[in-house]
């Protein structure tokens, strides 16, 4: 960590006393109409040195080595203009204010209408240096250089960001509940059954313009986050036609042409949804009550569900992927359309062998006894299909309307065995697991911006809907077992039949629906006179308002024995035979039994409505401040009944009043100082009040809500120092502190009579705070030397030094007895969850526009965190450090028609590695216990693509 930050200082110091370079700077207006060109390019021919033009049409190239050069201007719609001879000498500034004739000058009666640029570096940094907020991004230029296929694993590569489970965003140590996420200025809804989450896997990461994560807060921004506010834009419609296609093809290190477990699937799987073969048919009792006869309860069992269990071995083929993607442009009289196409495919595979303990913590003997142990050996199938639509229509450069549609279509199909010996007991068992999941996400936005009287009033609008589904028809889930031997065991596994129906021993179904409604209006007016070099003073208000509902419900049912029936014979049969039709019968075999109780099932509806007031004021020409206020009202309703099917219902009606101030003060041109204070909260989600109860079948671990949360407060301070070499450099070191009252988080407890062996309850804390630093670097080694090869080298670097205290208090409120579950004992202090004490994120580029060729090397590491909060009885859970190498490579041929890429990723391939806290000190130690590692494969892909 030392060792980045001092890097970070090396960089800042090289280029703040960099004397034997100048800098050309100047504005550029269209010829005929004498108005600033916004998102023009500007080149120094024969090097990688640019920039672009502002909203105001002013530019400037910063760190350019003395001598003479030919200055290339180019934008959208104009004719190129090329400045020679331009001297540049050492330590001066070089004015340039130049115009450029638009094409097809001899036509009249035509505007010109160009797009800004908003997924370049440049364009990206530029829109961090103009935020009012503390903020980051990445944009696509760079995530095309990475090659990551989704948006979880671009995110890893902004500063303070980490992933959990490969899709959940942990921003700032804080994990994914206290995110707010956004695709394209719309709130995303909740992906995940038992969390409050959004998947970031679900978005593919070339259908991405760019992402912004704002840190600090502010009047235009949500209310309800503490780590960030996400927002993903999707590409835009293009300014010029385009078409290209990409086909490719990959492997996974000990997956790719090796046998593993698979079972039965649809003739749809294919495509990411399940064809009917797995749900429950239409005619199926809505309850399979217990007042039905054994023989009754049976057939329905023998007749509905699919008695093909068993699992087959087969050779997995290589990973393949296929992208489309279209872009036109239609210009009739002054309108100009434009539409985007993308669809992208994608079959990937991934096996495991995880290692796992079971531990007695007698709080005496550490490491604590391994009471048992297992070994899951997992198989899984993931299908993507994805597809992007979008429309604008503009008749001017003040007037634009778009349409934007992503959906997309993704399914997991999971085969588990898991074989281990429990210890304690004295007895071996192997159980399985066949599982099959599939996600439907849509999301459309209609959004306008209108810039009236000469630009002194901006109308921004929009209206979006968002709808998510995910089912998981037939979770299979059967265990079996025999009696431990010494020395070698030659008797046969006995199938478990529970003595009732429950979720460990049976088949599971559940379904979950989300839709959201929602339309905001922004309004950004200029008061008073604009005075040169200053930016006039602006009054910013609007609204944004929301309608939720969400929709989940779950089955599960087991196969139990008949009243008066011998079923020993049976049960020694294998998977594959032991449940077949004939042997469901409700008098000589099996029965069948519905355990699905009142607290299986809940909706629940949201409403928001949020109104903000905020201004930016100059002070002076070097400082500005950005005061504000939000108010939310927001209505939470949960309809739920508890374990004894008693109505356990809520209704949270609460009025926030969210204050905060942003303040820049800018040291130079190129370096600013920014202040920022927020008030924000943290609202329970659905899934976190609701007393459903859902079973984790790789943790053996049941979860339940709380109807008794509260809303979280959070105030946060940042302070940060930016540097800005050039327009495509950047460098900063920041601090933040954010203070937390009853922060929401999930605890790990014993679980009452019936249920497993451990069990999760979301309860308030009573306080916490958190602190750190982070520094990032984005800077070119083109100043650094005369070698052309170093020249076109890059660094992108970021580091995070975070600390966290939650003070618990006396006892962890639960929920009602009625939940299942009872108060804690937690650790009085301890860090957050999810919170690692340091994230380091390294990549270095090197680019050859020339020969069209690219390599980077990226790296990225998360130290310890902690995984489960524990108790004295089942310590926590802590995640230890993966060191992440990723390799890339690309080329270019054939006057670029045709691209090849090659992509390495986790090529260290260490273990995903937990241990137990066994002494429960806090944090990881030779004391320590082993509780679950595996290693998920290094990955290669090979891509090529052609552009028409």
């Amino acid at each position: 960590m030392r060792h980045i930050f001092s890097l970070i200082l090396f960089f800042a110091l090289q280029s703040a006393f960099a004397q034997n370079t100048g800098t050309i700077k100047g504005n550029l207006k269209d010829d005929a109409a004498n108005e600033a060109i916004i998102g023009a390019t500007i080149l120094l021919k024969g090097t990688s040195l640019g920039g672009s033009t502002d909203i105001d049409g002013n530019f400037q190239i910063t760190n350019i080595p003395e001598g003479k050069y030919t200055v290339v201007i180019t934008s959208v719609g104009y004719d190129t203009k090329e400045v020679e001879n331009v001297e540049v000498p050492a330590g001066k500034i070089v004015i340039i204010n130049t115009s450029l004739n638009p094409e097809n000058n001899n036509i009249t009666g035509i505007e010109i209408v160009a797009r800004k640029e908003t997924g370049t570096s440049i364009a990206v940094i530029a829109e961090i240096k103009e935020a009012e907020q503390v903020a980051v991004g990445i944009g696509s230029e760079q995530i095309q250089k990475s090659q990551d296929k989704d948006a979880a694993q671009v995110l890893r590569r902004i500063p303070g960001v980490s992933l959990q489970e490969n899709r959940f965003a942990i921003i700032r140590g804080l994990p994914q509940r206290y995110n707010a996420v956004l695709i394209n200025d719309i709130y995303a809804p909740s992906t995940e059954v038992d969390s409050r989450a959004f998947s970031f896997d679900l978005v593919p990461s070339n259908m991405i313009d760019r992402v912004l994560i704002f840190k600090s807060g502010g009047p235009e921004l949500p209310g309800d986050f503490a780590g960030g506010a996400v927002k993903i834009y999707t590409k835009n419609a293009p300014e010029e036609n385009f078409a290209n296609v990409s086909f490719g093809y990959g492997g996974r290190v000990g997956t790719t042409f090796n046998e593993v477990s698979d079972y039965q699937r649809s003739n749809t799987d294919f495509l990411g949804f399940d064809n009917g073969l797995r749900k429950l048919p239409s005619n199926f009792p809505s309850f399979l009550s217990n007042d039905l006869s054994a023989v009754q309860r049976a057939q329905l069992g023998a007749n509905a569900l699919s008695s093909d269990l068993a699992f087959i071995r087969k050779k997995i083929m290589p990973d393949h992927r296929f992208g489309f993607n279209l872009g036109r442009r239609f210009d009739k009289g002054r309108f100009r359309f434009g539409t985007l196409t993308s669809i992208n495919y994608s079959n990937t595979h991934q096996y495991y062998s995880a290692n796992q303990n079971s531990l007695l913590n007698d709080q005496i003997t550490f490491p604590a006894q391994v009471i048992g142990t297992f070994k899951d050996d997992t198989y899984t199938n993931n299908l993507r299909l994805s597809a992007l639509h979008n429309w604008s229509l503009s008749w001017n450069a003040d007037n634009r309307i778009e349409f934007k549609n992503l959906f997309n279509q993704q399914s997991f199909r999971q085969s588990l065995i898991r074989e281990g010996t429990d210890l304690l007991n004295n007895f071996d068992f192997r159980n399985f697991s066949q599982r099959f999941e599939q996600k439907s996400f849509y999301g459309g936005q209609i959004t306008g911006k209108h810039k009236l009287n000469d630009e002194r009033f901006v109308l921004t609008w929009a209206t979006g809907l968002n709808y998510t589904n995910k089912q998981e028809p037939d979770w299979r889930r059967f265990n079996t077992n025999r009696t431990r031997q010494v020395g070698e065991n030659n008797e046969p596994y006995v199938m478990a039949i529970p003595g009732s129906a429950n979720l460990t021993d049976g088949r599971y179904f559940s379904n979950l629906n989300e839709l959201a409604y929602s339309a905001n209006v922004a309004v950004e007016q200029k008061i008073g006179k604009e005075v040169e070099g200053s930016n006039p003073m602006k009054l910013r208000y609007g609204f944004y308002t929301e309608r939720k509902t969400r929709d989940f419900d779950a089955r599960y049912f087991s196969y139990l024995q008949s009243p008066g029936a011998d079923i020993s014979p049976l049960k020694l049969l294998p998977l594959d035979q032991i449940f077949r039709p004939e042997n469901i019968n409700g008098t000589t075999g099996f029965t069948f039994a519905e355990g699905t109780s009142p607290i299986d099932s809940y909706k629940g509806f949201n409403t928001l409505m949020a109104g903000y007031v905020g201004g930016y004021i100059p002070l002076g020409k070097k400082m500005s401040v950005t005061p504000g206020v939000r108010t939310e009202y927001n209505i939470q309703e949960l309809e739920s009944l508890n374990l004894s099917g008693l109505p356990e219902n809520a209704d949270n009606r609460i009025l926030s009043v969210l204050p905060s101030l942003n303040a820049v003060y800018n040291l130079s041109d190129k370096q600013l100082i920014r202040f920022a204070y927020s008030r924000t909260v943290n609202r329970p989600e659905f899934r976190e009040l609701a007393p459903f109860n859902f079973y984790d079948f790789n943790l053996n671990a049941d979860t339940r809500g709380n109807v008794r949360l509260k809303t979280a407060t959070i105030d946060n301070a940042d302070l940060r120092w930016e540097y800005y070499p050039s327009t495509s450099e950047l460098i900063s070191l920041g601090v933040f502190y954010k203070n937390f009252q009853n922060p929401v988080e999930a605890y790990l407890q014993n679980a009452s009579a019936g249920g497993t062996a451990i069990a999760f309850g979301y309860g308030n804390a009573q306080s916490a705070q958190g602190y750190g630093v982070e520094a990032e670097v984005r800077k070119s080694f083109y100043n650094f030397t005369s070698s052309k090869f170093i020249q076109r080298m890059s660094i992108v670097a970021n580091a995070s030094y975070l600390v966290s205290n939650v003070n618990v208090g006396n006892q962890v409120d639960l929920g009602p007895s009625s939940s299942g579950l009872t108060d804690v004992d937690a650790p009085k202090n301890r860090t957050l969850v999810g919170q690692s004490p340091y994230l380091v994120n390294a990549g270095l580029y090197y680019n050859d526009e020339d020969r069209g060729f690219q390599v980077n090397v990226l790296y990225n590491v998360a130290g310890p965190r902690l995984y489960l909060v524990g108790n004295n009885n089942q310590p926590s859970l802590y995640e230890v450090p993966r060191n992440i190498i990723d390799f890339n490579i690309s080329k270019s041929f054939l006057d670029k028609k045709w691209e090849a890429r090659l992509s390495v990723q986790d090529v260290l391939n260490q273990k995903f590695k937990f241990l137990q806290d066994s002494n429960l000190n806090g944090k990881i130690d030779g004391q320590d216990s082993d509780f679950r590692a595996f290693r998920p494969g290094t990955t290669v892909n090979a891509t090529v693509t052609y552009n028409f």
